[in-house]
């Protein structure tokens, strides 16, 4: 094909900014992309790696649980029997006072969950009787049960596991065990009997998928089902693969040219073979797996905000052959749940918004219509007052609503809410005592008290939860992977982080194809 004298100056421009781009910018992110190959192939294994866990002298500070913060506790029980003993759960697992919440102990004895991982204990749910005193908690593992008696902790098989309990809820003579899909009923008069799965329905369950969702699923190829996490696993071993080998073939060269120039040069064909055999496949996987690398850039750059706010109320059409939503009880996942005072309906606050189910739990849930002031990560509280008023908390803060969203922490009315920008205060838990006093967990600041209130020393911190706090390997990972864990060197800059090297692998991946393009007389 014949070229003019302006194309073929054009082209080669074009083919030496993008070499530039390759080279230079692809160095520079070398380190960036080795950790998240490393990390992004391990969080797509949770349970594989949910045994380890991080040693506290490896875990920034801002990590380390101050005050019960981070969700380390997230919900506190009162006893109605004993007047002094409260239990408490989180992050942390289950803890136990006997001075009426001054001082808590760890309360995992029996089969527990010994992981850090699963540990996470989401809600508790304290059934007293005359006859007998039984606590459960839902964790990231399952349904546990113990008998206060012998404090021995029992798990009670479900249809899976590990399963993922988010809330209890009470309902005339039954405990509903609510999970991320299914919602399971519990007799309280017969504890001892087995549990029962719902076929809970959806009024309506299209080809839409949250822009979210899709963004999130598709980074990680949860979209296309196990097969898929494993090909992605597979385009994350590439990506390392690409970073080590363009280092060690920038590096190789200029070793020989330092060693001839210092007279310490020796034939070494090994290393020579070993060089064109790295080069050669840098060359083919990269172009092999171009997509999956433009994949991984382009979704990695709206996961995190302020770029995530661009995907936020937005849908997509995904066809039912690879939308598996499809085959689970509940399309996306719940995170909350209550009884509406003035209905008797049952409230779901999930990640695809609130739906409305009757009485009856075979019957099909609705969608509901609330423009309530939830951040984006959902719900952390949600509790029926009264027939007029419903708590909701989230990271954006805490709000009575009525008529208008009353701010529980300044008492004022607000209007106008950003479900992207977390508030002062995160919250991820509330309780009432037994006097009606009211307190909050946060994220940040941990346990407080509402205004008119005073904590007066109470919900203290044991200070073995700091002085031997571990880290699971899974959460650990995830704050390098979407860049929380460098807060500490960089500040609130960090927020940048993920979306510029994400950005600046989509350059260094079409760079490289226009290179391998050029290479063949193709552009």
């Amino acid at each position: 094909m014949f070229y003019s004298k302006e194309n073929r100056k054009g082209k080669s421009l074009l083919f030496k900014l993008s070499k530039w781009i390759h080279k230079y910018v692809g160095l520079g992110l070398v380190f960036f992309l080795i950790w998240m190959s490393i990390s992004g192939i391990l969080l797509n294994h949770p349970k594989a790696i949910s045994s380890l866990a991080i040693p506290k002298w490896a875990v920034p500070s801002h990590y380390i649980p101050q005050n019960w913060n981070r969700s380390s506790l997230t919900r506190i029980v009162y006893s109605d029997f004993e007047q002094d003993v409260v239990f408490a759960s989180g992050k942390t697992g289950v803890w136990k006072s006997v001075n009426g919440g001054h001082t808590f102990d760890p309360f995992m004895e029996g089969n527990y969950p010994k992981s850090d991982y699963y540990r996470k204990t989401n809600d508790i749910y304290l059934l007293e009787t005359a006859e007998t005193s039984l606590l459960f908690a839902g964790n990231d593992y399952g349904l546990f049960r113990v008998n206060l008696t012998d404090r021995k902790w029992v798990q009670i098989p479900l249809e899976i596991s590990p399963v993922k309990i988010v809330k209890f809820i009470e309902k005339n003579d039954q405990l509903l065990v609510i999970s991320e899909s299914d919602i399971y009923t519990l007799e309280i008069s017969s504890p001892d009997a087995s549990i029962i799965k719902n076929h809970i329905k959806q009024s309506s369950i299209d080809e839409k998928m949250p822009l979210v969702d899709f963004f999130f699923e598709l980074h990680s190829g949860k979209l296309f089902g196990f097969p898929g996490q494993l090909l992605f696993d597979l385009a994350g071993i590439i990506l390392f693969y690409l970073s080590f080998t363009a280092l060690y073939t920038w590096l190789y060269p200029k070793k020989r040219k330092k060693d001839k120039k210092l007279g310490r040069a020796k034939p070494n064909p090994m290393g020579r073979k070993m060089f064109q055999f790295l080069l050669k496949y840098h060359l083919s996987l990269g172009i092999g797996f171009a997509l999956f690398l433009f994949i991984f850039g382009v979704t990695g750059f709206f996961m995190r905000p302020p770029f995530l706010a661009a995907l936020v109320d937005k849908d997509i059409h995904l066809p039912t052959v690879i939308n598996h939503r499809h085959d689970v009880s509940w399309a996306g996942k719940i995170q909350n749940g209550m009884l509406d005072k003035s209905t008797d309906d049952l409230i779901l606050a999930t990640s695809e918004g609130f739906w409305k189910g009757s009485g009856e739990l075979n019957s099909t849930f609705q969608i509901l219509d609330k423009d309530w002031p939830i951040f984006v990560m959902g719900a952390t509280v949600l509790k029926s007052l009264d027939s007029n008023h419903t708590l909701v908390g989230s990271f954006s803060g805490l709000y009575n609503i009525s008529a208008s969203p009353i701010d529980q922490m300044t008492g004022q009315s607000i209007k106008d809410y950003s479900s992207i920008r977390p508030g002062d205060f995160m919250v991820t838990g509330y309780f009432e005592t037994p006097e009606k006093e009211s307190f909050i967990f946060t994220h940040e600041q941990g346990v407080l008290s509402l205004p008119g209130f005073e904590l007066n020393d109470r919900f203290q911190q044991p200070q073995s939860v700091s002085e031997h706090y571990k880290m699971p390997l899974w959460n650990y990972v995830f704050e390098i992977h979407n860049g929380r864990f460098f807060r500490g060197i960089l500040g609130e800059w960090y927020i940048l982080l993920l979306p510029i090297g994400s950005l600046l692998l989509v350059f260094i991946t079409m760079s490289g194809v226009i290179d391998w393009l050029y290479h063949r007389n193709r552009v």
